[in-house]
């Protein structure tokens, strides 16, 4: 799951982040023409246009409330490279039905959306979801239900939030425990904690009357019931499914309205790592399945959540708090990533090393990139294995190094799909390493080119991997490429031809 931003057109801007598979290998698009091909549980875009500012356009199923309003609720989908598989609507404001202005960031998980968006009389910046930001297991529950049965379910409860003093709970409130109010809602009461379904964008403050930031790095990202967002205080805030500690908070089952990260210091924790708060600003942030990366103005990178395949990249020392946690393999809290080894050493060998100045993450792996032009992976099948009979890659628990990347090219961009690394060069090609598309086969001793040099338009606007995939928007906007990572050579040059 992974977001895109861009701009197109000139004056178009973009994000969007998607769910499921969409365009199949690699093609080059008009501006009007950027769209998922496959219908997506969500995709949110903040766009650019030159006569109002900017706008907000969704695609996909809506069933979720993850489209930002009931109007868009798509219960039965459409057929693929279908019409409507194509198309992409405009989302108003819920209160006068205007179009969103002031959108600076957008990112939508598994079941919901998020937005931030500023006040263009005020100024004033706030965080925006929609959607079921709470929850996963209901939504694979209800994904299960034939969309005969679902449908009346979910507008019925789409319904109960126009009507709030409605006593008689829904069908759908009896069968998933789910709570709507307001008719103006905002995350702020009691009343309101425990909503889970929210057909429109509603306003979800940020404690201490902070307000997010805004960014040309990372600072919004959503996931599977989780979102982080960096307040302009440069607190990291996280809300949502905290079973696993994903929040980075103490163990719960959910986080429900945005709270600070703990952990996120480098000092020594003589009272516990849990009441360690956060020593310096955080600039870049990044969600995967269920753990969560950060990186401070320092270049120090944390990590929090779940740690099972190594995706948390602290190694012996932090496989001695993952065994000893309550839940086991599992961090509530974040711990500073300090190694990032490079070959033939085993310990880091200059302090740009372990400066960070990128990072993302894949659903249970891990990519940074350092001040001193390295790539690091650490997670799930990320590495070579001793006995390639038996299985064709390994996990790493560390920062492993990625091989194979052309010596003296300026690394610009990394980004992290479901299962691979991508890697967007200064030259303008692309390599990448992790499992491929078509027959799910780890490359992992070197990075294989993806695109060669020349037919980016270089500085490319965006640069960001989906699950199988990954999309390069050009420098003027109207470049749109899309490129998997294919096991055999021949593909990978009919790809990039």
């Amino acid at each position: 799951m992974a977001s895109i931003s861009s701009k197109l057109g000139g004056s178009i801007r973009i994000r969007i982040r998607i769910g499921t598979n969409y365009r199949v290998g690699l093609s080059s698009l008009s501006a009007s023409d950027v769209a998922p091909t496959e219908t997506i549980k969500a995709a949110s875009m903040a766009r650019m246009q030159q006569r109002r500012g900017m706008a907000v356009y969704v695609s996909g199923d809506g069933w979720t409330g993850a489209l930002g309003s009931p109007d868009f609720v798509d219960f039965t989908r459409p057929a693929e490279n279908s019409e409507e598989a194509f198309s992409l609507t405009e989302v108003k404001q819920y209160a006068d039905q205007t179009p969103f202005s002031g959108v600076i960031a957008a990112a939508a998980g598994w079941g919901h959306s998020a937005l931030i968006i500023q006040d263009p009389s005020t100024k004033e910046k706030k965080l925006m979801v929609c959607g079921r930001p709470q929850d996963f297991q209901n939504l694979l529950r209800l994904r299960r239900i034939p969309p005969f049965i679902r449908s009346p379910l979910m507008k019925r409860s789409f319904d109960q939030f126009y009507e709030p003093d409605r006593d008689q709970p829904t069908m759908f409130d009896q069968l998933i425990d789910a709570m709507i109010g307001d008719k103006h809602p905002t995350i702020s009461t009691d009343r309101n904690l425990t909503r889970t379904v929210f057909p429109h964008f509603v306003t979800v403050p940020l404690p201490d009357d902070d307000e997010p930031i805004e960014s040309s790095s990372v600072v919004l990202s959503a996931s599977v019931g989780l979102t982080a967002v960096v307040g302009a205080s440069g607190k990291l805030y996280t809300m949502g499914i905290n079973s696993r500690g994903q929040c980075g908070v103490e163990f719960s089952n959910n986080v429900w309205t945005p709270t600070p990260v703990v952990g996120l210091s480098t000092a020594f924790p003589s009272e516990g790592r849990p009441k360690l708060q956060q020593e310096s600003n955080i600039v870049s942030v990044a969600l995967g399945l269920q753990h969560g990366l950060a990186i401070d103005e320092q270049g120090s990178l944390f990590s929090w959540g779940k740690g099972h395949r190594g995706q948390l990249g602290l190694g012996d020392k932090g496989q001695k708090f993952l065994d000893s946690s309550l839940v086991p393999h599992s961090l509530p809290y974040a711990m500073h990533i300090k190694h990032f080894p490079i070959p033939p050493t085993t310990t880091t060998t200059t302090p740009l090393d372990t400066r960070v100045v990128q990072v993302s993450a894949g659903w249970n792996h891990s990519a940074g990139l350092t001040k001193s032009n390295h790539v690091f992976v650490w997670g799930k099948n990320v590495a070579p294995s001793e006995d390639l009979k038996k299985q064709p890659a390994s996990d790493m628990d560390v920062p492993l190094l990625v091989q194979g990347l052309p010596e003296g090219l300026k690394v610009m961009n990394l980004s992290c799909g479901s299962h691979h690394t991508a890697m967007l060069l200064e030259d303008g090609s692309v390599y990448a390493v992790g499992v491929s598309t078509d027959n799910a086969e780890p490359i992992v001793e070197h990075a294989v080119e993806m695109i060669p040099p020349g037919i980016v338009d270089m500085p490319a606007r965006q640069f960001q991997s989906h699950v199988d995939r990954t999309t390069i928007v050009g420098r003027d906007g109207t470049q749109v490429l899309e490129v998997q990572l294919w096991s055999h050579e021949e593909l990978r040059e009919d790809a990039a031809a």
